[in-house]
């Protein structure tokens, strides 16, 4: 039992230098796939970033609202418009959040920066991914559910090239 760990843990080492390699151009070529071309999961992650940085955008527009007008009514227009951009905002984020969740990398480049995204601070809600299978839409939860099996049949798709 004791040398199936030693071993785990000298096979887990061993790869650490390989997986380390692919960030070095020269072996990235080598081992083929990790040139980003036309990926479309870059231009799915930067929308999806934008999205977010709309979403914080519009909740701080409502705090400086808050803090210029304290005493404002919530039902007054400003207020009112402030809610709804929060809420438009929160409907454009889920959308470009299931569109990046859906969307399969075509390159390793692609799949590690998918990765990397989806292990993003959901700003004090975990990752996005974390935060996505909580989401209020079923569709961006569903597509969080599925999204290690399509990151893993990217991988596929790759190494059978």
């Amino acid at each position: 039992m004791k040398t199936h760990s030693t071993l785990s843990r000298r096979r887990l080492l061993a790869g650490v230098p390989a997986v380390a390699a692919v960030g070095v151009p020269s072996v990235a070529t080598a081992l083929g796939g990790l040139a980003t071309g036309d990926d479309p999961i870059f231009a799915a992650i930067e929308a999806h970033r934008a999205t977010i940085r709309a979403f914080k955008a519009a909740f701080e527009s409502r705090d400086h609202l808050e803090d210029t007008d304290p005493e404002g009514s919530i039902d007054a227009p400003e207020w009112i418009a402030a809610e709804l951009e929060i809420e438009n905002a929160d409907e454009r984020d889920a959308d470009a959040e299931a569109t990046f969740l859906t969307t399969q990398p075509t390159t390793l480049a692609g799949i590690l920066a998918s990765l990397e995204h989806a292990a993003e601070d959901a700003g004090g809600d975990g990752t996005i991914l974390d935060s996505a299978s909580r989401c209020h839409r079923e569709d961006v939860s569903d597509a969080a559910e599925a999204y290690p099996a399509m990151i893993a049949a990217a991988l596929r798709k790759l190494l059978a090239a």
